[in-house]
This record gives structure tokens, C-alpha cells and sequence, in this order.
């Protein structure tokens, strides 16, 4: 018995639709987003909890992808808009479930003003309002390094 289900979606946009499926051989689609993520879950039993077998970014509404999988399995699609806007960020991060904050409270919203504070010194970094991060890098220790704008007004 095979099953599968395509009516998860994350953000706007038509419904997700297969339109080629064969465990052994292929998997198509239609209406992903052309700035997305599609994750391919699988379960062995309805009962059981749907599993992410496989992420698949998208830069077109239209393709399919190449399939191994045992014949007796419910698959389903969920798709994922990750276009360049807060919640795409939010559903890049919720797709593949392996981004941590590490930095920022998040308060720092308009550009061209310092959020810096001296409250911030000594406390952890995930309290801190960052005011445009633009890179990060980490030493060999493991120290985080997080370069940002510094605003100057005269």
C-alpha cells in the first residue's frame, strides 16, 4: 500500500500537487514556491509520526526529483516558502531544524540606528539587541566572533 498527502503548506501560494509518483524511480510536483524548500516525510504506519526523509530547495514551481524508497510507505510533501522575508527565515529554520540563536534578542529592527548598549556587556549574547550584524565567524576554540555595523551620527 502506498499513500501519500501534498496538502501542507507553509506560507502563501496554491496548493502543492503530485503529479508524478513512483517510490522506485521519481517524485514530481507542481505549485512549490520558485524561493523554497520542499521536505519529503515518510511514515511506515498511519499511526506513526511523519519522519523528514529529505529536504529539496526549490527555484521553481515545477521539477521532481529521483526516488529510492520501499513501496510500503506513506509519503507526503510539505512545502516551505523561504523567500527573503522574516518568516522565510522562520521556515528555512523550522525546515531543516538545526539553527540555533546564538546572538540577538531581535529588537534592533530599523536600519541606521545603534542598538548597542552597555547593559548588554557581560551578559549573554542572546539578550543583546545586535544593530546589523553582517558576519560571524568562529575561532578554533569556539569562540563566536560577530562583526556589525556601527552607526556614526554627527
Amino acid at each position: 500500500m502506498i499513500a501519500f498527502c501534498c496538502a501542507v503548506s507553509v506560507g502563501r501560494g496554491a496548493d502543492l500537487k503530485i503529479t508524478r509518483f513512483n517510490p522506485r524511480t521519481m517524485l514530481g510536483w507542481t505549485n512549490a514556491f520558485t524561493n523554497g524548500v520542499l521536505t519529503l516525510e515518510t511514515r511506515s504506519a498511519i499511526q506513526d509520526p511523519w519522519r523528514p526523509e529529505r529536504n529539496i530547495f526549490t527555484s521553481t514551481s515545477a521539477s521532481n526529483v529521483s526516488l529510492l524508497m520501499t513501496p510500503d510507505i506513506f509519503i507526503r510533501l510539505a512545502k516551505s516558502d523561504t523567500s527573503a522575508t522574516p518568516q522565510g527565515f522562520t521556515n528555512l529554520a523550522y525546515s531543516y531544524g538545526l539553527i540555533d540563536t546564538i546572538a540577538g534578542a531581535g529588537g534592533g529592527r530599523i536600519d541606521g540606528i545603534s542598538y548597542w548598549s552597555s547593559s548588554f556587556e557581560g551578559g549573554p549574547a542572546t539578550a543583546a539587541n545586535l544593530s546589523r550584524p553582517h558576519f560571524a565567524m568562529a575561532d578554533r576554540a569556539g569562540n563566536i566572533y560577530i562583526a556589525e555595523k556601527k552607526v556614526i551620527r554627527f
